[in-house]
């Protein structure tokens, strides 16, 4: 009865295409995270600034040709 080595199972991708696709995955991550960052600054603030700045009562109230300067907040 002798014990027979089974052979190790292939890898199905070799080490260093492995290896790639593991960079690529490390290094898109903060790429990935930095973008939602900026989509939801851009949602949450600037998109509300501007809604509000366009709905200011000040500057839909006064005529174009007043002397009064119109201040923008």
């Amino acid at each position: 009865m002798g014990i027979s080595e089974s052979p190790s199972p292939p890898h199905l991708y070799p080490q260093a295409l492995q290896l790639k696709l593991y960079q690529a995955f490390i290094f898109s991550i903060p790429i990935l995270f930095s973008i939602i960052l900026f989509l939801l600054f851009y949602l949450f603030y600037l998109k509300r600034r501007a809604s509000i700045g366009s709905n200011s009562p000040v500057a839909a109230t006064l005529p174009r040709n007043s002397t009064q300067p119109i201040i923008h907040n």
